[in-house]
């Protein structure tokens, strides 16, 4: 009976741990793209959501846990401010990026080929800039602008002397 009941201890343990191991981060600074690149020892799924006040960037795994120490140190420039980790119920490893500002931001999953690890890249990027320029020798009287497609756009500029 004891024997029983360890073994009954045993996998019902086993069977509530995660099976995928995190092994480590490497972040990558590309000026205006960061890459912070997660090795696994399995694919695994995940969902990635933003969250505001303060503005963060989450991504949760399913069934994942680590022993790694996972640190990000802040990059001068980059619109991360700081990273954490938590262990959440049902299997989730939850990390969380804290933002600086707003970013374009995707998960990517990277095919393991040669024996390397799966691996999760989580990539952030500067949105681009807008640029406007108004000629305003070219503004017609009416205040319609005709643009190469043919439609028209009413524009009104203020005017300062």
């Amino acid at each position: 009976r004891q024997i029983l009941l360890i073994i009954l201890i045993l996998f019902s343990i086993n069977s509530f741990s995660a099976d995928i191991i995190l092994r480590g981060m490497k972040v990558q600074d590309l000026s205006h793209e960061w890459r912070f690149t997660f090795s696994l020892s399995a694919p695994t799924n995940y969902r990635a959501f933003i969250l505001q006040n303060p503005l963060r960037y989450v991504v949760d795994l399913r069934d994942v846990s680590t022993t790694a120490h996972l640190r990000y140190k802040e990059i001068l420039g980059t619109p991360i401010r700081s990273f954490r980790t938590s262990a959440k119920p049902d299997n989730i490893f939850r990390m969380v990026f804290y933002l600086k500002r707003p970013v374009d931001s995707k998960v990517v999953v990277l095919q393991s080929s040669d024996g390397r690890p799966a691996r999760l890249q989580v990539v952030f990027k500067l949105p681009a800039e807008k640029v406007v320029e108004i000629d305003g020798e070219h503004i017609p009287e009416d205040g319609f602008l005709v643009r190469q497609d043919g439609q028209r756009r009413f524009i009104t500029l203020p005017v300062t002397g």
